[in-house]
């Protein structure tokens, strides 16, 4: 909660950096405010400033509002020295049902999002959007909002195009570090979604990313999430993987190489006779899915995405899980997240899960269903498949 830029800075410095940090203020602020609060501190295009879409609101001058914040506080307080578990629920209802009414009141008041389009030397040089973000407010809700609404992936690929120039010779990780310092860049709510962006544009042909276990342009690079951050962006080149008349080897064939009725081309086999190389082999076919809430929306998106590839093998699955919750009652979460802890309390988790082998769109159904269950969680699943060369896409 803002009161004064410089301890809300104070604040913000005590959270992760490398995530998003929401700042809620009281009211709408003045350019000096705004331009205060962003002065200095680290990772700053992280920082979401949201304020009070009524002109008229102002949280800390409410005396209702201040009341129901003392009796929550108070009540929080004295669920963990209740002497009963009857005492102990009358303090959570009294805590929920203040808690419930300061959120009423600022959805009253609406929230908007503050977009800086340009930091100044000085406050009258910002350039500012103010961006209502109608009935939203829980945090969940705005953190989508934001991201599908003003930050999809296509605008942050459209403004990784137009900034390609300063990129060239850049691995994936420094690009990333450069959305979560410049202001006035798309805002990166999910971590992903810049190598996402960079993935998309590979694929196209629009750049390339060279590693040296995996080097790709036309195609997603067969790299792990810390190599695919350690990955060199450079202009578009010719990837051996997708060239026309290379051997396995990503070497051209000799001038006089025969080729069979089919266009494959032949080779020796190992008692001298012609064996040919079949161009019906199986390749590799990338499907994703968007961002999905909770398990069973995520299970919906994937029994889509798969019912377009019938004849697929999926032999690889990465399930990417973000989850953020304040003053939540920790004894509903998965015990293998927070252990032996229960009570009210702040969580937030960005985990990875991946598995190999050989998979039926069933058994990927099965296996969505089986993840961690963060009902507020944001879930997506991407999937490697391979099908005959003539189907693939």
């Amino acid at each position: 909660m803002f009161r004064e830029a410089e301890q809300a800075k104070a604040e913000l410095r005590t959270r992760d950096s490398k995530r998003p940090r929401f700042v809620l203020a009281p009211r709408q602020l003045s350019p000096e405010e705004r331009h205060d609060l962003y002065f200095g501190i680290p990772n700053r295009n992280l920082v979401v400033l949201l304020e009070p879409r009524a002109k008229d609101f102002n949280a800390l001058e409410n005396q209702d509002i201040v009341k129901w914040a003392q009796r929550y506080i108070a009540a929080t307080d004295l669920q963990t020295t209740a002497s009963t578990a009857d005492r102990k629920r009358q303090f959570e209802k009294i805590g929920k049902d203040d808690k419930d009414y300061i959120l009423r009141a600022f959805k009253n008041a609406g929230l908007s999002f503050v977009a800086f389009q340009q930091y100044g030397e000085k406050p009258s040089e910002d350039v500012v959007e103010v961006e209502p973000l109608g009935n939203v407010y829980s945090m969940q809700d705005v953190r989508k909002k934001i991201r599908d609404q003003f930050f999809p992936v296509q605008l942050l690929e459209e403004h990784l195009r137009d900034h390609l120039g300063d990129y060239q010779g850049n691995r994936v990780r420094q690009v990333e570090q450069t959305y979560k310092e410049t202001l006035g860049y798309p805002i990166v709510i999910f971590d992903p979604v810049v190598r996402e962006a960079l993935v998309n544009l590979c694929k196209e042909k629009t750049l390339g990313l060279r590693h040296e276990r995996d080097s790709a342009c036309g195609r997603k690079p067969q790299l792990s999430e810390a190599e695919l951050a350690d990955a060199v962006i450079e202009e578009p080149f010719e990837d051996p993987q997708l060239s026309p008349g290379l051997d396995f080897t990503g070497n051209t064939p000799p001038a006089d190489t025969p080729l069979t009725e089919g266009g494959g081309t032949t080779g020796e086999a190992g008692d001298g006779e012609q064996q040919e190389i079949d161009e019906t082999a199986s390749e590799p076919v990338y499907i994703e899915t968007s961002f999905a809430r909770g398990v069973g929306e995520l299970r919906q998106q994937v029994a889509v995405r798969l019912a377009e590839y019938e004849d697929a093998e999926i032999r690889e699955l990465v399930f990417r899980i973000y989850y953020e919750k304040k003053n939540s009652d920790l004894g509903s979460l998965p015990s293998g997240i927070r252990g032996s802890l229960s009570g009210l309390g702040d969580i937030t988790t960005d985990l990875t899960v991946s598995k190999s082998g050989s998979f039926s769109k069933a058994e990927v159904e099965q296996i969505v269903e089986s993840l961690p269950s963060f009902p507020e969680g944001d879930y997506k699943a991407e999937i490697k498949a391979v099908l005959p060369q003539e189907e693939a896409v």
